[in-house]
C-alpha cells in the first residue's frame, strides 16, 4: 500500500481518526434549513443529564450536539426540509421532554465556514 494508505490505516488502529466520512452540499440536500437550539435545563442532576444525552443522541435530526458550560446547557445543531418540520421537532421532542426547561433557535441564513477536521 501506499505510504499515505498505511498513515491513514495506523491513525485510525490508533484510535486518531474515528471515522471516515463525506460532506454532503446543504443546498442540495433534501434538509437544507440548518438551525442551532440552545438548550437549559431544570436541574443539572446525572439522571437529567443522562435523560437528555440520550434524547438528544437518539433524534436522527440532531447533527452534532455539545454540553457547554455558561448560560446554556447544550448547543445542538440539527436540519430539516423546512420550519414546520423544525417547529413539530421542537414542540414533540424538546417542548415535551421534562428535563428541558426552555430552549431558543437560531436559524442560518448563509453557511460560511463548516469544517470538522481537527489537527492529529
Amino acid at each position: 500500500p501506499a505510504t499515505c494508505h498505511r498513515r491513514l490505516r495506523r491513525l485510525k488502529k490508533e484510535g486518531f481518526i474515528s471515522r471516515t466520512v463525506a460532506i454532503g452540499d446543504p443546498s442540495k440536500s433534501s434538509e437544507p434549513l440548518t438551525a442551532v437550539l440552545r438548550l437549559v435545563l431544570t436541574d443539572q442532576a446525572s439522571a437529567t443529564q443522562n435523560q437528555v444525552k440520550d434524547l438528544l443522541r437518539k433524534q436522527p435530526e440532531v447533527r452534532m450536539a455539545w454540553m457547554t458550560t455558561g448560560d446554556f446547557d447544550y448547543l445542538i445543531l440539527v436540519a430539516f426540509a423546512d420550519v414546520p418540520a423544525l417547529a413539530r421537532f421542537t414542540e414533540h421532542v424538546i417542548c415535551k421532554h421534562p428535563g428541558i426547561r426552555h430552549y431558543r433557535t437560531f436559524l442560518s441564513v448563509e453557511d460560511l465556514k463548516f469544517e470538522t477536521s481537527r489537527q492529529i
